[in-house]
């Protein structure tokens, strides 16, 4: 078994939001790595959401 260090630094990319199968959102990560969306695009019900990441995990 081996072990890692933690990496340092901050991830930089994009995120794409899905809806089931749907785009819904492509979304930049903001300088602390994180991604948020505010959408009025879905219905009210069950959806099967999905992450999809272009991150850059070498930073």
């Amino acid at each position: 078994m081996s072990t890692f260090a933690p990496a340092v630094g901050v991830p930089t990319g994009t995120v794409t939001v899905l809806d089931g199968a749907i785009p819904i959102a492509n979304v930049a990560l903001d300088a602390t790595g994180r991604a948020s969306i505010t959408t009025s695009s879905l219905t009210v019900g069950t959806h099967d959401d999905l992450l999809l990441t272009d991150i850059n995990m070498t930073y």
